[in-house]
């Protein structure tokens, strides 16, 4: 194994030789984690979060039009506006009703009227 030799500055910075730069595939501005480990240290090169999330999300299955791709946007804003009057613990609570296909509600809040698809049922008040 090969062995290179590089100086700490003053301010703690040391400077990766230039066939290590290359074997790890290093550039100007990138970052580097240093680990410590039994034996020594061990540098990595840390990728971007934004390269890192890459085609996490997979594609369509069908591609759409420039409309389609507008409506269904418009679609999921009004969904969030109609949404946003919601308290967080509401808006948790729908939430969680539209993930478990949950219609119907008990509650006295009104707002949960306004809200296409959830049936409000007034609890009833009689103690007796």
């Amino acid at each position: 194994m090969k062995q290179y030799l590089s100086s700490v500055s003053e301010k703690g910075q040391v400077t990766l030789p230039l066939e290590i730069r290359k074997a790890l595939g290093v550039k100007p501005k990138d970052k580097v984690s240093f680990r410590l480990e039994e034996d020594g240290v061990k540098v990595v090169l840390v990728g971007s979060p934004l390269e890192s999330s890459f085609q996490v999300v997979p594609p369509l299955k069908k591609n759409l039009s420039y409309k389609e791709m507008v409506e269904i946007a418009a679609e999921e804003h009004a969904q969030h506006v109609a949404h946003s009057f919601l308290g967080f613990v509401d808006a948790l609570n729908v939430a969680h009703m539209e993930r478990a296909k949950i219609t119907a509600i008990y509650s006295f809040d009104r707002d949960f009227d306004r809200i296409p698809g959830v049936d409000r049922i007034e609890p009833s008040t009689d103690i007796s």
